[in-house]
Order: structure tokens, then sequence, then C-alpha cells
């Protein structure tokens, strides 16, 4: 029971210390939300509602084999 411990207690440590060391060299990110106001909210909803739509037309399906862009034949 005392080496499940021992066990347990230095994966801990090695953990912590892991997270200090990416803490400090910048390879860890902590990021702050914060709450948006009702008048930033619009202006997003108003930019969002006023950019051109760039949806595919339906008529249009998959290209059938060969006759796709990525195809390697030269026409």
């Amino acid at each position: 029971m005392k080496n499940q411990q021992k066990i347990a207690m230095y994966i801990a440590i090695g953990a912590l210390a892991t997270l200090v060391l990416l803490f400090l060299t910048g390879r860890l990110r902590t990021e702050r939300y914060e709450e948006a106001s009702e008048q930033e909210l619009l202006d997003f909803l108003q930019e969002v509602e006023s950019s051109p739509s760039e949806e595919a037309p339906e008529t249009m399906g998959p290209a059938p084999m060969g006759e796709g862009e990525d195809s390697d034949e030269e026409e």
C-alpha cells in the first residue's frame, strides 16, 4: 500500500512540475473570456448577417472519377 502512495505522490509532483514548467515557458495558455456588451453582440450579428454567403449551389455534386480539380491528367 505504501508503494502505491509513493507512486501516486511522484506522479502528482511530476504533473505539477510539468504544469509549472509549461506555464513559465509560455506553452500553457490560459485565457479569460469576458462577457460582451449587448452593443458588441448586435454589431457582431449585423456583421455576420451582412457578409456574403459562400454556399455551394445545390446542383453541384461530387465530380466523376478523373474529372476533378485534383486530376493529374493534362487536357
